[in-house]
């Protein structure tokens, strides 16, 4: 009996405490004060900590039901007259946390969730910064198109270069024969050396006029090529150009002035249009920009492939762009310059064409990041859900913020989560981890995949969104809370959530791939007696994943780690 009304015991001792958490706010001397922390108490109370209480579930608990997400009712009611979330967004945050987002509505809410919409901003805010951010995105395209147009520039000047090597082989092989060949004809003798050498005069002076005619015909249309139609130059001018590497928040208002700045090139150019023509010295650009440009153009290759590959698990959420006309899907992969698409149907050929146009454009943004395989993954959904290509991309901005340290080269932020996990599974599962760390796999290896994409590949493609947004939305509240708690240190009090409280994380996703782990614990502990065989048992999660059970188990986990 009183193991059954525990639980109901500690849901209103957490209740009073949650009321009480605010009180050091309230100091009687300041009434503002204390207007302030219960403002921000309900807020936080009603929406962004909410109550949750383990009832003594393992963390390898039964199947969960979906708690009801985030309706389009409950976002019509979520905003004031002046289009402004209320209490901070921290209802649908509260929502979104337990039961994600309603299909039909996520493409208006996952801007907020993201950052690209501020949560105290008023529709007509929203409104102001939509054309920025569409100019900043036209802007990019524009310098993905100078860049393309200097390696096709490029390309056309090796072609002409070994032309040119090509006939100085040639001469000098036709010298050599010709030397052999008199050296047989005349003997060794001094009136045969006499001959030889008036003979080779004058067939070396009949093919070096003819070197030099052929090389002056090759350099007259290479001269042709670079001085065709100007317009592409224009489009690359310097003021095209600017620096994209620099982090562009899309709710910025000065942004626009950041990229118009000349003389900064992503790649640390020149102005494009000069730097193709070759130098005094026969170097047609410095070796580091020839570096930049090759780099470029590698990126610009894996996109093409990866955009062909993308498989149409988007296209049930994404009736409109499923219902592409031939047409015009032939008309968006012929503008980033897609091949071998052919045998795609429309829906599929359109999406990769508006892959490729954002990751090009993120590849310039982002020039110290790229393009990665695994990107593509990241960046589909947004695809599939939003319309716009400006909107899409700066929504995966906001998500390759944290994502992008999935893609260093050196693996440091790869290496860092990793070492998460294993520190989640130490603290929540000593007896797992101890057998992990015994067969070689105490360094998580094995999860690799699953936090290189965050679960896109484990998942479908509807859990994948849910999951996403529910960690997105953690984060969110994990800000809240830590900005409620700066507020209450300014005034003297301290804010904490209770110990029944669902406490929320940054590390959400983390948690969730050591509670998918976990649910393979005795299969892990009795079969796998090598990192191989770990890492074969976690690649056999691949949609056998149960969402919500997976999330119930690492919010318990969550807790655990909190009390160690």
């Amino acid at each position: 009996m009183l193991q059954q009304l525990e639980p109901l015991v500690s849901g209103l001792v957490n209740f009073q405490h949650s009321m009480g958490i605010f009180r050091g706010l309230a100091a009687p001397s300041n009434q503002h004060a204390a207007a302030l922390a219960i403002g921000v108490g309900v807020a936080l109370v009603a929406g962004v900590a909410g109550v949750y209480i383990i009832q003594g579930q393992t963390p390898w608990s039964s199947t969960k039901r979906r708690p009801k997400p985030l309706t389009a009712e409950d976002w019509k009611n979520a905003f004031d007259g002046d289009g402004r979330l209320l209490n901070n967004g921290a209802q649908v945050i509260g929502r979104v946390r337990r039961g994600g987002v309603a299909p039909e509505i996520r493409s208006e809410v996952w801007p907020f969730l993201l950052g690209v919409h501020e949560l105290d901003s008023t529709e007509g805010e929203r409104k102001k910064k939509e054309p920025e951010r569409r100019r900043k995105f036209a802007r990019l395209r524009k310098q993905v198109e100078a860049l393309s147009q200097r390696i096709k520039e490029e390309a056309v000047r090796k072609e002409k270069e070994e032309e040119v090597a090509a006939l100085q082989r040639e001469a000098k092989r036709n010298r050599n024969q010709a030397e052999e060949g008199a050296l047989v004809a005349n003997g060794t003798g001094a009136d045969g050396k006499e001959g030889r050498e008036s003979g080779q005069k004058e067939r070396s002076v009949g093919m070096e006029s003819s070197f030099e005619s052929t090389t002056q015909n090759s350099d007259r249309h290479q001269t042709d090529a670079q001085s065709g139609d100007p317009s592409p130059a224009k489009a690359r001018d310097g003021s095209d150009s600017a620096s994209a590497s620099r982090e562009m928040d899309a709710t910025e208002t000065g942004g626009a002035d950041d990229l118009a700045k000349p003389g900064t090139s992503p790649l640390k150019t020149s102005n494009p249009s000069e730097s193709s023509k070759p130098s005094e010295t026969g170097n047609p650009k410095p070796p580091e920009d020839a570096q930049a440009l090759e780099e470029f153009q590698t990126w610009l290759r894996i996109i093409r492939l990866d955009a062909v590959r993308m498989n149409a698990a988007w296209i049930p959420y994404a009736p409109a762009q499923a219902a592409c006309d031939p047409g015009r899907a032939e008309e968006m992969a012929r503008a980033v310059g897609l091949e071998n698409d052919e045998h795609l149907e429309p829906a599929r050929r359109a999406h990769a064409a508006r892959l490729v146009a954002i990751l090009e454009a993120y590849a310039v943004y982002d020039k110290e990041t790229g393009y990665c395989q695994g990107m593509s993954d990241l960046l589909s959904p947004f695809v599939a859900l939003i319309e716009s290509d400006a909107e899409a991309f700066w929504c995966f901005q906001r998500l390759m913020k944290t994502a992008k340290h999935n893609f260093r080269i050196d693996e440091r932020g790869i290496r860092g989560q990793l070492d998460r996990i294993a520190a989640i599974l130490e603290h929540g599962d000593p007896e797992l981890y101890q057998h992990l760390a015994k067969i070689g796999a105490g360094d998580c290896i094995f999860a690799y995949r699953m936090v290189v994409v965050l679960f896109r590949r484990e998942l479908s493609f509807e859990q994948t969104l849910c999951l996403w947004e529910v960690c997105w939305a953690d984060a969110l509240a994990a800000e809240q809370i830590e900005s409620v708690a700066k507020a209450a240190s300014m005034v003297g009090g301290t804010v904490e959530q209770s110990s029944g409280q669902k406490k929320a994380t940054k590390e959400l996703l983390l948690y969730a791939i050591a509670a998918a782990v976990r649910q393979r614990r005795r299969k892990i502990l009795d079969e796998c007696s090598a990192m191989d065989e770990a890492l074969r048992e976690c690649n056999a999660m691949a949609n056998n994943i149960d969402l919500w059970r997976t999330l119930q188990d690492a919010r318990a986990l969550v807790q655990i780690c909190a009390k160690k």
